[in-house]
C-alpha cells in the first residue's frame, strides 16, 4: 500500500476552512439561540396583552350589563309612558358616551399590545440587517 503525502498548503486550506466552518455554525446557533429567546419573550407579552384587554372587555360587558338592569328596574317602577321614554333616552345617551369611552379604551389596549409584542422583533430584526450589511 502506498501512502500519499497531502500538501501542505491542502492541509492549511482545509484548517482554514474548518475554523471558518465552525465559527460560522457557531454564530448561526447563537443567533438562533437570541431569535429563540426574543420569540418566547414576544409570545410572553402577546399573552399578557391578550389577557389584560380580554379582563377589559369583561368589565365593559360587565358595566353594560349593570347599566341595562339598572334601566329595566327603573323601568318597571315608572309611573307613566313618558317617564320610560325619558328614562330609556336618558340611558341611551349615557350609553352611547360609555360604549365610546369603552371601545377608545380597548382600542388603546389593542395598540399596546402589538406595539409590545411586535416593536422587539422589528428592532432585532433591523439590527441583524445592520450587522449583516
Amino acid at each position: 500500500m502506498t501512502t500519499m503525502e497531502i500538501p501542505e498548503a491542502f492541509r492549511e486550506f482545509v484548517e482554514k476552512s474548518s475554523v471558518q466552518l465552525k465559527e460560522g455554525c457557531d454564530k448561526t446557533r447563537a443567533a438562533a439561540e437570541e431569535a429563540t429567546d426574543l420569540l418566547i419573550d414576544s409570545h410572553t407579552t402577546w399573552s399578557r396583552g391578550v389577557l389584560n384587554f380580554n379582563l377589559k372587555a369583561i368589565d365593559a360587558a360587565r358595566a353594560n350589563s349593570n347599566g341595562t338592569f339598572d334601566l329595566l328596574s327603573k323601568l318597571v317602577s315608572a309611573k307613566s309612558y313618558s317617564e320610560s321614554m325619558e328614562l330609556w333616552a336618558a340611558y341611551l345617551r349615557k350609553q352611547f358616551d360609555v360604549i365610546a369611552a369603552q371601545i377608545k379604551d380597548l382600542a388603546a389596549q389593542a395598540q399596546k399590545v402589538v406595539s409590545e409584542t411586535v416593536e422587539p422583533i422589528k428592532d432585532e430584526f433591523a439590527e441583524s440587517l445592520r450587522k449583516a450589511a
